[in-house]
């Protein structure tokens, strides 16, 4: 039986991140669409040049930074909120709202993200794995979630897959979502 990587939540587990570090909670989907179109990207300013590829979404990542204080900060997955473009925390803080197609997010510290982008980031791999890999089959492959972030701290980088409807949580699939950090 695979055993379940660190900082992987899969049925609405809190991941665990390391303070004083910027991080952007993405669509798996939409990462690969950037290390598809990496060669269009401006490394200096990647925020807005990755933007700039979802020109149809005007939030197709959160970014947040975490404060310099204490140990690791728990983000939990009730902190993942229905979004509302109309409502006052959009307009206040509209870095933290994203949208997703899969419900299938990565968390990762900003400096980390361009050792995915170089690394090949795909979703196909990450949700393509083998019998072997139990009892994810068909869900998720931990040895190539490994392989592709290997050497990253675990705590600078994690998965969420959406625990789905009934679970008790807004996060329920695709949608428009806000991070409440």
């Amino acid at each position: 039986m695979a055993v379940l990587p660190d900082n992987v939540s899969m049925n609405g587990e809190s991941l665990w991140l390391a303070p004083g570090l910027t991080y952007w909670l993405i669509d798996a989907l939409y990462l690969t669409e950037i290390v598809e179109e990496s060669d269009r990207l401006n490394r200096q300013d990647l925020v807005a040049s990755a933007r700039r590829l979802f020109e149809w979404n005007p939030t197709p990542f959160a970014r947040f930074e975490l404060l310099p204080v204490g140990g690791p900060y728990e983000l939990e997955i009730a902190d993942i909120v229905l979004g509302d473009e109309a409502g006052s925390a959009y307009a206040g803080h509209p870095e933290q709202h994203f949208g997703t197609d899969s419900a299938v997010m990565v968390v990762v510290a900003e400096q980390n993200l361009l050792t995915l982008i170089e690394r090949k980031f795909s979703y196909n791999d990450l949700i393509e794995c083998a019998a072997d890999e139990q009892p994810y089959h068909e869900v998720f492959s931990a040895r190539y979630w490994q392989q592709v972030t290997a050497g990253i701290v675990p705590v600078t980088v994690g998965l969420i897959y959406s625990p789905g409807l009934g679970a008790g949580f807004d996060f329920v699939g695709s949608g428009f979502y806000r991070l409440r950090v």
